[in-house]
């Protein structure tokens, strides 16, 4: 029983993957923690988005634009894990809250964002881990919807 269950553990990807979520047509990026740099139209459509996660499950970054179709949002995906070697990254510090996150961009187009620290060293090396994991990073083919937790339990 336990060889089969660590054969079982050992199939189990533990690496950094692509993931692709659905996000309800009422959850605004900014709630979410998610960039604004949104190319789509404001719709009352679901929209897509991706984020990079470890094995552990923390994010390590999430995409800059919204996508209306999972299959843009893979094809972003695909971009950004094919042109690893041309990401730039850059710290941006909110004036108004003092955190600090940074941006990677690639041929000058934004196309990810990380989350937001209290030091510029942390967003710093955040961005390195980022540039550093995208290229071997598995994407997953599952698409996973996310709730709006703005909108009541009832009403979901």
């Amino acid at each position: 029983m336990s060889q089969h269950r660590d054969s079982v553990l050992s199939r189990q990807s533990t690496g950094v993957r692509f993931l692709v979520h659905l996000l309800p047509s009422s959850s605004a990026p900014s709630w979410l923690g998610w960039p604004v740099a949104a190319t789509v139209p404001e719709t009352s459509t679901d929209w897509f988005g991706w984020r990079l996660m470890t094995g552990n499950n923390r994010e390590l970054a999430r995409s800059a634009f919204r996508f209306p179709a999972a299959d843009l949002c893979r094809q972003a995906v695909r971009d950004v894990r094919s042109g690893s070697t041309r990401i730039a990254t850059d710290v941006v510090n909110d004036r108004l809250t003092g955190r600090f996150s940074w941006r990677g961009a690639l041929d000058g187009v934004v196309v990810a964002a990380g989350r937001r620290y209290q030091q510029e060293q942390g967003a710093r090396h955040a961005a390195r881990r980022f540039v550093g994991a995208v290229a071997g990073a598995e994407v997953v083919d599952a698409v996973r919807g996310l709730p709006d937790w703005h909108v009541p339990v009832s009403a979901r």
